[in-house]
């Protein structure tokens, strides 16, 4: 099975809320700060996504709201592979307040079969 790291942004739309993820395999991820992780800005993936349109976005399954929001706009974090450790640690931004059913979502998204651990790099708070 193929693992993945990348950063994900958690969204409340008509279908309630939702994990919309942007990952590359860990075998294309980059070094910093002692993690594997994706080093694609996620302001430029974000806009990446808004370029596709209503239309677009409907057919990959995103979000509207991607359209009508900028990158900030709602909570975001990222999966990266703590090196030290050597396991798949949850690396989120300040205030995002995962549940349990997102804490699977985000599982499934990125380590199918796996464990995802969460870390506190950078100053930045951990899941509870």
């Amino acid at each position: 099975m193929t693992e993945w790291v990348g950063t994900f942004w958690c969204v409340h739309d008509e279908r309630g809320q939702r994990i919309l993820a942007d990952r590359i395999p860990l075998s294309a991820a980059k070094e910093r700060g002692g993690y594997l992780v994706d080093d694609r800005c996620p302001y430029e993936v974000w806009a990446r996504w808004q370029k596709l349109g209503y239309l677009g976005i409907r057919e990959v399954k995103l979000s509207n709201r991607i359209i009508r929001n900028e990158c900030d706009h709602f909570p975001r974090g990222s999966v990266g592979y703590c090196l030290a450790e050597r396991r798949f640690a949850l690396l989120q931004a300040e205030g995002l307040d995962l549940t349990s059913h997102q804490h699977a979502q985000l599982r499934t998204l990125f380590l199918p079969g796996g464990e995802l651990h969460s870390q506190r790099p950078l100053g930045q708070s951990s899941v509870s």
